[in-house]
Parts: C-alpha cells; sequence; structure tokens
C-alpha cells in the first residue's frame, strides 16, 4: 500500500513539474522563433510627381497615395540610385514622420548586369521579380526583390549540392545608370550595364 501511494506521489510530482515547466519552455522558444523571423518593412511605390525635397508616391500592393520626404536618407547615403518621376521605389517609410528611412530605386535596378571581371558571367533582373543567369556563376537564379533596403536572390545551386532554392542577401552600395557595386559575404562586387546581350528570358 505505502508502495503504490509513493509511486502515485511520483506521478503526480513528474506531471506538475510538466504543467509548470513544459509550457514556460515553449514560450521561449516561440519568442525565439520569433525574434529571429525578419519583418518585412519594405513598401514598393511609384514616383509620380516630385516636390523641392518631397516625393509624392503611389503604393503598388493597394494603390494608396502618400508624401514622403527623401533628402535626408539621400544625404544620408540611404537612398540608393535617383529618384526619377514613373520609377518604382522600394522605400522603408516613417509613416509618422512622413519621410523615407531607407530606398532602392527597383527600376534603376533592372536589366542585365555583367560582372566586372567575370568572364561573361552576369544576371539578369526582370521588373516582374524574375531574375535569370548569364554565363557561368555556379548557380541558377530564380527571383529577386529588396527587402528592408537590402537585395533578396533565390537561386538553385549548379553542382547539384541542394535542389532546394536557396536565398541569400546583399547590400547595395552603389547603383548608378551604368554601375552596380553590392557587397556579398564581405567581398564586393562589381557590375556594369549591357544593353545590347540578348540572354534566355527576354
Amino acid at each position: 500500500m505505502t508502495r503504490n501511494i509513493n509511486y502515485i506521489s511520483m506521478v503526480v510530482l513528474a506531471v506538475a513539474c510538466l504543467a509548470a515547466c513544459g509550457p514556460k519552455k515553449r514560450t521561449e522558444a516561440d519568442a525565439a522563433r520569433k525574434a529571429a523571423v525578419t519583418v518585412d518593412t519594405t513598401l514598393y511605390v511609384r514616383v509620380d510627381r516630385l516636390g523641392a525635397d518631397s516625393a509624392h508616391v503611389t503604393a503598388l500592393e493597394n494603390s494608396r497615395r502618400f508624401t514622403f520626404g527623401y533628402t535626408e536618407a539621400a544625404q544620408a547615403g540611404k537612398l540608393v540610385g535617383e529618384v526619377r518621376e514613373g520609377d518604382t521605389i522600394a522605400i522603408m517609410p516613417d509613416f509618422k514622420r512622413h519621410a523615407v528611412r531607407q530606398g532602392v530605386n527597383v527600376s534603376m535596378l533592372t536589366g542585365l548586369w555583367m560582372l566586372e571581371g567575370g568572364d561573361g558571367s552576369g544576371m539578369r533582373l526582370l521588373a516582374d521579380g524574375g531574375a535569370y543567369t548569364v554565363g557561368t556563376n555556379g548557380v541558377t537564379l530564380k527571383s529577386w526583390r529588396v527587402l528592408n533596403g537590402q537585395m533578396l536572390v533565390s537561386y538553385i545551386m549548379d553542382d547539384g549540392s541542394s535542389y532546394a532554392e536557396l536565398t541569400d542577401t546583399s547590400r547595395i552600395e552603389v547603383l548608378e545608370k551604368d554601375r552596380l557595386v553590392m557587397l556579398l559575404h564581405g567581398k564586393q562586387q562589381t557590375y556594369h550595364r549591357n544593353a545590347g546581350l540578348i540572354t534566355a528570358g527576354e
């Protein structure tokens, strides 16, 4: 009888411990997972009209219209590429201040870019988010987009080491009409515009 009581007590104690510790551990794990998720604050807009120091834009996702100041971001080097009427720009807006915190001219990014010293290797970025590899880069590009001011690219390895679609991000340091400089894993890559080469996907 005493042995049965002791056994029951042990079971009750174990259940109580699981009830007390289990949810806490799950909550901590959930919090860690949520912290690891990158919140995308990017807003794709079309520049309708430029003012002295602001841009009147329309959000592509819902056609809402906004006016954002952008000169402060441009002077701080947080705005990559020019601000031109009719262009699509991916911005990180500060709605309280009605200002652009960071931005990338998506229209200037689209097109064919050839890697400097890359023996004919490069990439073609389409306006609809599609991406194509030019030459032999070791990867097959699938898609691209701007995520919180950085360029996010999805690709598949050519060597068969993985058939899963992978993603990588790079920081755009320079975006000019015919020159693109990106920083990927601490390594700087320079591309030049090539409008005359025809590749698959056009």
